[in-house]
């Protein structure tokens, strides 16, 4: 525990820009934090400078507006920073300041169907991670998950 303070600025960009059927949604969040203690090496309040999420999806009814489609691709970054870890046996988060994580891309593929009130959908996540290498973490002791797909079927009986 610490009695000095911590400055935290964090500004939040968001936008979508609509062409046609196509939508591109952007997110971008700036993080900074100043703190005032001096505790030799290790810092407090981890978090990346950067991060950014960017989709590109196509939305479109089609057979006379009785199935609505929607899919795309979603970006996902942020830099490089002393990312906290989780310790299982005491269900916590720790804060570290030995090995950063970040600087890896991660791209998701979606695609959603839905008729009356029955949704149908598809997700591959992390789909490049055969092909830019296997060194990312979701914490710095734990690696993130390599590609995997979900599929669901979400019916509402009453609407």
């Amino acid at each position: 525990q610490e009695n000095t303070q911590i400055k935290y600025f964090k500004i939040r960009i968001d936008s979508k820009i609509n062409i046609g059927k196509f939508s591109l949604i952007n997110t971008g969040l700036f993080q900074k934090k100043e703190q005032e203690i001096d505790l030799g090496e290790y810092l407090t309040f981890n978090v990346p400078e950067w991060v950014t999420r960017n989709t590109l999806m196509f939305s479109s009814d089609i057979f006379n507006n009785s199935l609505y489609i929607q899919t795309g691709i979603t970006f996902n970054y942020f830099t490089k920073f002393f990312a906290d870890y989780y310790n299982p046996l005491l269900s916590e988060f720790v804060t570290q300041n030995f090995k950063e994580i970040g600087e890896y891309p991660r791209f998701d593929f979606f695609f959603n169907a839905r008729i009356q009130q029955t949704r149908v959908f598809i997700k591959v996540e992390h789909l490049n991670s055969s092909f830019t290498g296997y060194d990312y973490y979701s914490d710095p002791f734990n690696p993130y998950r390599d590609m995997s797909v979900r599929l669901g079927l979400v019916w509402n009986f009453f609407q």
